[in-house]
């Protein structure tokens, strides 16, 4: 089953214990499109409080009740790691992956961690590349432009995502520049071409031609 992203932001976590935190956003591999993390939302009016939940431990969201379940406890929860790792300061998440005995995510080799910070930073650019710049997050998608083979043709609008597996399939793109108002068309992932971070563009193998003839959004999905 296909769930659009943004229809789970917001939905409230149903841990093994109840209700604890809602769904803020995600973020996902931009090589194989794949879903690493839930952003769980755990603040309050007072204070706020942002942590990872690894894929692995996603349940099935019940989207009647607007429910995520995730196969934790409210105390696992409230240990898992803040957001911030994903920063730029980020080094490799072997605590993060020992935590949950989540898989090793960020596979740097064991000598950088022993270096010096300059040693350190000089062999990351030479040996290693940070994973987290792969990483993006569900809402940041929100500010990418999409090209066409043959020019500008909109952005996205949101994700579909296959719940057994997490992997986004389908890209909901809003068609601005083709249609007046915005016709909403849905394009598969396999038609990305490449990702560009530093220009907020997505490019894909159609032109402006094939993609009026994409499905519809039906918003029943």
């Amino acid at each position: 089953m296909l769930h659009r992203i943004k229809f789970l932001e917001g939905y409230t976590l149903w841990t093994n214990e109840g209700r604890y935190g809602k769904v803020h956003e995600f973020y996902f591999d931009k090589n194989n499109w794949s879903i690493r993390y839930l952003v769980a939302d755990l603040g309050s009016w007072l204070q706020n409080k942002f942590v990872l939940i690894d894929s692995a431990y996603f349940g099935i969201p019940e989207k009647a009740l607007k429910l995520f379940a995730v196969k934790l406890t409210k105390e696992q929860i409230d240990h898992s790691p803040d957001v911030h790792i994903l920063g730029p300061a980020l080094r490799a998440d072997y605590d993060l992956a020992s935590y949950f005995t989540w898989p090793n995510y960020f596979d740097y080799p064991q000598q950088v961690l022993y270096t010096s910070s300059t040693e350190q930073e000089t062999r990351q650019k030479k040996e290693t590349k940070n994973p987290v710049d792969d990483l993006i997050s569900s809402k940041e998608t929100e500010t990418f432009r999409i090209h066409a083979s043959d020019g500008l043709i909109g952005h996205i609008d949101d994700l579909l995502a296959e719940e057994s597996t997490w992997e986004v399939k389908e890209l909901i793109v809003n068609t601005r520049n083709l249609f007046v108002g915005g016709k909403k068309v849905i394009v598969q992932v396999k038609d990305v071409e490449h990702v560009d971070m530093e220009e907020r563009c997505l490019y894909i193998k159609m032109n402006m031609d094939s993609l009026k003839h994409c499905p519809e959004v039906h918003y029943s999905i």
